[in-house]
C-alpha cells in the first residue's frame, strides 16, 4: 500500500440436533468470510506518476488489470475511477466468493483516494459485495473533528446493510499500525484509547453491537500490547513479509511467513484474524520510487499459480477451524485486490490471465461456506483409548508420561488448538453411530520430537481399513487425511511405530474432527403411504392407543427419543427417496410402554428388495441399531411384523429414524456439453442480466439469494453428459428478482430425450418452485427454459442452487 505524501498510518474498518453438540466457541450458524484489501490509487490524477510509468514497462505489463490500456511501447493508462469499471469489478469479486472489500479511506478535506468507496456506494450492484473502510491518514486539521464528524461518519457506514459484520453481528474494524495512531495523530496512548472508546460508544448508541477491532501489525508482541492497551479484540496484519536482503524467494516461503505470524499471534493469548498474502513483489515500485518516503528494497517472491493461492486461502480457514477460540471472527483478509505496483499480480482480473485467481478461490470459499460446523474428536467421549507413553492427551501434544503435560500441538511449525496427542503405539475408538459424513485431520510427528520419531497412521471404521499413511518421521511434511465415514458405526484411530522402535514417536491427530452428516428425520418427511394395525402411525411419539396423538415419549430401555415413528405390528410406512439419500439410520425395539411384553420383527426394504431384517425383538430385548445403505434407491419401506404369536402389545419404535442426504455437486461446477441462451451467455453462479459475460448479479428468487446456480434467458438449452454417474437432480426455479414482476417462462427437464418435468408458466410474481428428480442411470440431462409465448422481455430464469448427486 502507498499514499500520495502520507505513508505513516492506516486503520481498516469493515462491514459485511440430537446428533452432536455445537461448538462452544462459535455460533452454529457461523460461516467463514474472506475480505480483500483495496488501495484505490489508479485515478485520473495518478496517470503519469512513477508507478504508472513503471507498470508501463514491458516486463510488468502482465500485471495490468482488465481496465488497463496500452498507449504506446512505454506508456499505459490505469483508470479504475470509472463507474463502468466498478460495475464490472463487483460481479468478478462476487463470483470469486469474496465477501467484502476493504477500501482505503482518507480522512482529509480533499483527496482522490476515496474513488473506489464512492463508486461502490453509487453502483446499482453495491448489494452484491460488502465493504470495509480503510482509515488511512488523518490530516492534523481533522483530528479535532474526530468525535463530531468522523466517528459519526464511520458509524453511518457501519449501519449500512452491506457493512461487514463478524462474530454474531459485530462491525469489523482493523487499525493499521496502532502505535503510529497513538503517537503521530493523537499524541498519546490514552488519547487514542479515548478515541477508540468514543467510536465504540457511538456505535452502540446507534443500535449497533460493539465493533470487533483488529490491530494490524508486523510483530505479534506489538499487536498483543495494542490489543490490551487500547481495548482492541484481535491481532492481524496488512501484508506480512520477511525482513532481509533484496532477493527473490518462492511463494511457499511467503505462505510460511504468513503462517508463522498466525501462530506467533495465537501464542500471545489474543484472538487472531489471519492475513493471506496473494503475492509480494514491489520491484516496479522500487525501480520507480514515488515522491514520498518509501521503504528500502528487500525480499520479494514469485507470483503464485492460481491453485497455490487457493491452497493458501484454504489453509487460512483450516487454521481458523483448528483454532476456534482464537478465531471467533472466522474471517481472513487477503492482500490485495489492486496493489499492482507493490503486490505483484493481485487477484483483480488481468489481461494476462483473466479472472483465473478468483476462479481458483471460488470453489474453496463455496466449500467452506457449505461445510457443517465440525465436531472435534477431542471433545467427544471415547469408547476406549490406549497409549504407549502416558495417556492420550486432548488438545495438546503427548508430552511425557503424566496427564496434561503436553505442549501446543505443532506440526512443521503449524499450531493446532484442537486435536489428540499420542505416542506409538496408540489406539482411540470413537462411536459414530452414522451421525457423521467425514473424518478430517492433519497428521505427523509433533515438533517436540525434532527430526526424530517414525510412525504410521491408520483410520479404521467398523473393522475396515479406510486410510494408511506409510511411515512419517519428524522431517516429513504434514499429511492431510479426509475419509468418508458415512453410515459407519465406530471409528478407530491407530498410530503404530516403524521398524526402528518407539523412541520419540510423539504423533498428532492435529485438528481431528468429524463433519456431521446432513440428515433429515423421517418423521419430518411426508410418507407416500402408511398402514398400522392399532390406530395411526404416530410422528415423534409412541403408538399409544387407537386415537391420533395419544402416544407417549418414544422410549427404548429407558432412553427417550424426541424424534421417530411409533407403530404397531403389522405396520408399513413408505417414503419416496429418488436417489437423494445415502443411508437410513434408526434405533429399533419394542417401546417401554409395553413392558416385557410384545414381540415384533423390523424390516427395511428399498425398491422391492429387503435390505435388513432384525429377527424377533421382544419387550425385554436390548435396543438394536440399524444402518442401511440406500444409495441410488427410489423408494423406502419401513415394515414391522408380528412375530407369529399374535399382535398384543406389539408397540414398535423407529426411534431417531433418519435419512442421511447423499453428497451433491453444484451443477455450475460441471462442464456442459452444449449451451445456448436467448440473451448473452449462460452465467454460472449469477443471474443472466445483460448480454456480456459475467455481468450478472447474485441469483435471487423472491428475496432469497443463492450462492450457486445457473442464470439464463429464454430460450435456453443446456446439455450435460452425466454418464449415469448421478442419482438425483435438485434445484429451485423461477424468474430472477432483477425482473421484478415481469418475465414469463417455463422450465423443462429432459432425461435421455424424455421430458420428466414441466414447471408450467412462471412469472416474476410466481412463488419459487422446488424440483427434485431421480436421474439414476441417466446419460444426457437437458435443462430448457422457454418463453411463455408472450415474447422474451425480461425472461431471466434461474436454476438456483442446482445440484446433482
Amino acid at each position: 500500500m502507498a499514499m500520495f505524501r502520507w505513508r505513516l498510518t492506516l486503520a481498516i474498518v469493515c462491514a459485511t440436533a440430537p446428533f452432536a453438540a455445537p461448538l462452544a466457541t462459535r455460533a452454529a450458524s457461523s460461516r467463514p468470510t474472506v475480505g480483500v484489501i483495496r488501495w484505490d490509487y489508479w485515478s485520473q490524477q495518478s496517470q503519469g506518476s512513477p508507478w504508472v510509468t513503471g507498470l508501463g514497462q514491458p516486463q510488468w505489463r502482465y500485471r495490468l488489470p482488465f481496465y488497463g490500456r496500452v498507449l504506446s511501447d512505454t506508456q499505459i493508462e490505469l483508470r479504475e475511477d470509472l463507474q463502468s469499471v466498478m460495475d464490472q469489478e463487483i460481479p468478478y469479486a462476487m463470483q470469486g466468493g469474496i465477501d467484502y472489500w476493504a477500501f482505503a479511506y482518507y480522512i482529509a478535506t480533499q483527496t482522490p483516494m476515496n474513488y473506489g468507496l464512492n463508486l461502490h456506494q453509487s453502483s446499482w450492484r453495491q448489494t452484491d459485495i460488502n465493504f470495509c473502510l480503510i482509515l488511512t491518514w488523518i490530516t492534523p486539521d481533522q483530528v479535532s473533528a474526530w468525535h463530531s464528524t468522523w466517528v459519526p461518519t464511520i458509524v453511518q457506514h457501519m449501519k449500512r446493510p452491506t457493512y461487514q459484520k463478524v462474530a454474531g453481528g459485530r462491525p469489523l474494524m482493523y487499525v493499521f499500525n496502532p502505535t503510529a495512531w497513538e503517537t503521530t495523530h493523537f499524541g498519546s496512548r490514552a488519547a487514542f484509547r479515548a478515541a477508540i472508546d468514543d467510536l465504540r460508544s457511538q456505535a452502540v448508541a446507534a443500535g449497533l453491537q460493539q465493533p470487533y477491532i483488529v490491530a494490524q501489525v508486523w510483530d505479534p508482541a506489538t499487536g498483543a500490547d495494542a490489543v490490551r492497551g487500547l481495548n482492541l479484540d484481535a491481532i492481524g496484519s496488512y501484508s506480512k513479509t520477511a525482513a532481509g536482503s533484496y532477493a527473490q524467494f518462492p511463494y511457499q516461503d511467503l505462505t510460511r511467513v504468513n503462517r508463522d505470524f498466525w501462530n506467533a499471534s495465537r501464542a500471545t493469548g489474543t484472538q487472531v484474524v489471519p492475513i493471506v498474502n496473494a503475492s509480494w513483489d514491489p520491484r516496479p515500485a522500487w525501480e520507480n520510487p514515488p515522491p514520498w518516503p518509501y521503504f528500502a528494497p528487500g525480499p520479494y517472491y514469485t507470483d503464485p499459480t492460481p491453485s497455490e493461492l487457493a491452497a493458501h486461502v484454504d489453509a487460512a480457514f483450516d487454521w481458523n477451524i483448528a483454532n476456534p477460540s482464537t478465531t471467533p471472527a472466522n474471517t481472513a483478509l487477503i492482500y490485495a485486490w489492486n496493489e499492482t505496483a507493490e503486490g505483484g499480480i493481485n487477484i483483480v482480473p488481468t489481461y494476462s490471465e483473466g479472472p483465473a485467481r478468483l476462479d481458483a478461490i471460488a470453489p474453496v470459499m463455496r466449500s467452506w461456506k457449505t461445510t457443517p460446523d465440525p465436531i472435534y474428536v477431542s471433545d467427544l467421549p471415547w469408547l476406549s483409548a490406549t497409549n504407549a507413553w502416558g495417556p492420550v492427551e486432548r488438545d495438546m501434544s503427548n508430552g511425557e508420561s503424566l496427564a496434561g503435560d503436553g505442549r501446543v500441538l505443532t506440526l512443521d511449525g503449524m499450531q493446532y488448538e484442537k486435536g489428540l496427542g499420542v505416542h506409538a503405539s496408540s489406539e482411540v475408538r470413537v462411536a459414530l453411530d452414522a451421525n457423521y459424513s467425514t473424518f478430517v485431520s492433519d497428521v505427523g510427528v509433533d515438533d517436540e520430537s525434532g527430526s526424530r520419531g517414525s510412525v504410521t497412521f491408520e483410520v479404521w471404521a467398523d473393522g475396515t481399513s479406510l486410510y494408511a499413511t506409510g511411515v512419517l518421521t519428524g522431517t516429513s511434511p504434514i499429511q492431510r487425511i479426509t475419509v468418508d465415514v458415512t453410515g459407519r458405526r465406530e471409528l478407530r484411530l491407530v498410530v503404530g511405530y516403524a521398524a526402528d522402535g518407539a523412541a520419540n514417536d510423539h504423533a498428532d491427530w492435529a485438528g481431528a474432527r468429524l463433519l456431521p452428516a446432513d440428515a433429515v428425520y423421517v418423521s419430518d418427511l411426508a410418507w407416500t403411504s402408511a398402514t398400522n394395525a392399532w390406530g395411526p402411525v404416530e410422528r415423534d411419539m409412541s403408538n399409544g392407543e387407537m386415537l391420533a396423538g395419544d402416544g407417549r415419549v418414544l422410549t427404548l430401555e429407558g432412553v427417550q427419543y424426541a424424534k421417530g415413528l411409533g407403530v404397531h405390528a403389522a405396520s408399513e410406512v413408505r417414503y419416496q427417496l429418488d436417489g437423494r439419500y445415502s443411508t437410513f439410520v434408526s434405533d429399533i425395539g419394542v417401546d417401554d410402554e409395553s413392558g416385557p411384553l410384545g414381540s415384533v420383527t423390523f424390516e427395511v426394504w428399498a425398491d422391492g428388495t429387503r435390505l435388513y431384517a432384525s429377527g424377533v425383538l421382544r419387550g425385554s430385548s436390548p435396543t438394536e441399531h440399524v444402518v442401511v445403505d440406500v444409495r441410488r434407491r427410489r423408494e423406502l419401506w419401513l415394515v414391522v411384523t408380528s412375530a407369529g404369536d399374535g399382535a398384543a402389545n406389539d408397540h414398535a419404535d423407529w426411534a431417531g429414524a433418519r435419512l442421511v442426504r447423499a453428497p451433491s455437486t453444484d451443477l455450475s461446477a460441471l462442464s456442459w456439453t452444449s449451451a445456448s441462451n436467448g440473451f448473452g451467455p449462460v452465467e454460472r453462479n449469477m443471474s443472466n442480466f445483460q448480454s456480456a459475460a459475467r455481468d450478472g448479479r447474485r441469483i435471487t428468487l423472491n428475496g432469497v439469494p443463492y450462492a450457486t446456480g445457473l442464470g439464463v434467458h429464454s430460450v435456453s438449452d443446456i446439455h450435460y453428459s452425466l454418464g449415469g454417474n448421478y442419482s438425483f437432480f435438485a434445484s429451485d426455479v423461477g424468474v430472477d428478482d432483477e425482473c421484478g414482476s415481469m418475465g414469463s417462462v417455463t422450465f423443462e427437464i429432459w432425461s435421455d430425450g424424455t421430458k420428466v418435468y414441466d414447471s408450467g408458466i412462471m412469472t416474476g410474481s410466481t412463488d419459487t418452485k422446488r424440483v427434485e428428480l431421480f436421474i439414476g442411470g441417466v446419460n444426457d440431462l437437458r435443462l430448457v427454459v422457454t418463453s411463455a409465448g408472450d415474447g422474451g422481455a425480461c425472461d431471466h430464469g434461474d436454476w438456483a442452487g442446482a445440484v446433482v448427486g
